[in-house]
């Protein structure tokens, strides 16, 4: 394995809302359970809908949400969020949204590299992974953002560099997808892989960190019982701090900044299938014992290798 594992290791994965909706990760656990249950690994999904790699230490989230778990190694997959896909958006086009694109971009290689050197002051091995693509090569219902896929392309260059400067290990998850991509991983928002697409992700990274030889892109998963129960509370962490970082906006008083993530959210809840009565619900009924949860992910995480 590229990868040496001590007993109990810990494995954090850091990222935005394809990290924090992403089945690929239960799927790692998984294959671990049945193939690997000899190193009895742990691995926490620290994925956040509406995140940028830039503002990953917003309000100190890395150190309540990330290094409270005391990972060995960090998986960091950022990009979709940082390039701001919406500034491709051809009918708003203005000089301020051009200059944007080209300020984003520029911002992203010292993104990277800041998540790389705060692991590292810590003690964690950075592992990287390149951002998935937009889909702008299949058709689908919603409008095309021409040349946010190559902005992401961009991004993805640069986290080879890095990897390749600093001798990290790489995850290239936008070239499993795109070998892929006439079978159309991604779901009609042309940004979040489907579950196909989270099966190739999946594959990727376990071929990555030289748990498998090869990609098995057309081998379904299923998870055990006990992954199943572990991944619901996992879950409903997920939904506590969406709901901290978008709807209540970190703010304890109103502010713009509150006011204008509370009306992005709102139009983003309109646009998407999923149940946010049932996240409110989560958050309402969850929040006060969050620090509870944590310790129930960690004994269910423990007990599936009892």
């Amino acid at each position: 394995m590229k990868l040496e594992f001590n007993v109990r290791d810990r494995v954090c994965f850091l990222g935005d809302s394809i990290t924090a909706h992403g089945f690929w990760e239960a799927e790692v656990v998984e294959y671990f359970l049945q193939n690997y249950p000899q190193y009895k690994v742990e691995f926490y999904n620290c994925g956040i809908s509406g995140t940028k790699g830039k503002n990953a230490e917003e309000k100190n989230r890395l150190w309540c949400d990330f290094f409270n778990f005391f990972p060995r190694y960090a998986v960091i997959m950022f990009g979709m969020n940082d390039v701001e896909t919406y500034l491709y958006d051809k009918k708003t086009e203005t000089p301020e949204r051009v200059s944007r694109r080209e300020s984003v971009l520029l911002d992203y290689r010292s993104t990277i590299e800041h998540l790389v050197d705060v692991c590292r002051s810590r003690g964690i091995v950075p592992i990287l992974c390149t951002p998935t693509p937009y889909d702008e090569y299949n058709s689908l219902p919603s409008d095309i953002r021409e040349g946010a896929d190559s902005a992401l392309e961009y991004c993805a260059g640069v986290v080879r560099d890095v990897c390749r400067e600093e001798n990290i290990l790489l995850c290239d998850m936008r070239k499993v997808l795109m070998e892929h991509i006439t079978q159309q991983p991604i779901q009609n928002d042309r940004c979040h892989p489907n579950l196909y697409g989270h099966h190739l992700m999946a594959e990727q990274f376990l071929v990555s960190i030289g748990a498998k030889e090869s990609v098995e892109p057309d081998r379904p998963v299923v998870l055990s019982q006990k992954n199943k129960l572990r991944f619901e509370i996992e879950d409903i962490l997920r939904d506590l701090l969406f709901v901290e970082r978008d709807y209540m906006g970190w703010q304890r008083e109103a502010s713009y900044a509150t006011s204008y993530r509370k009306r992005l959210l709102g139009e983003r809840i309109k646009s998407e299938k999923r149940d946010f009565s049932q996240v409110l619900k989560n958050y309402n009924e969850y929040a006060d014992i969050k620090d509870e949860l944590y310790g129930e992910l960690v004994r269910r995480t423990a007990e599936m290798y009892d």
